[in-house]
């Protein structure tokens, strides 16, 4: 769990905050940027297959997804998850 209550993360970036603003753990982390992978790459595939229309979905899943992984790396790099996470 985070403990947004403590020093370590009153002094991280305001961009890590509001990346992690509904996220109480790592593994929940981790589900959400898989969740945003299968996204793309379905987006990708009816971009190919379907309709041209859905480039934007091509392109803006797997942006969130990436979001995630550098904010979900960050965080492991500054040991910000808690002393409970298995990683």
């Amino acid at each position: 769990m985070i403990d947004k209550n403590s020093q370590e993360w009153k002094s991280v970036p305001f961009w890590i905050k509001l990346s992690m603003l509904g996220e109480t753990s790592r593994k929940n982390a981790l589900r959400r940027e898989y969740s945003f992978i299968i996204l793309g790459i379905i987006a990708l595939i009816m971009f190919f297959f379907v309709d041209r229309a859905y480039i934007g979905f091509a392109v803006g899943f797997p942006m969130v997804a990436y979001s995630y992984a550098f904010t979900t790396r960050w965080m492991d790099k500054a040991d910000l998850w808690g002393e409970d996470e298995n990683k």
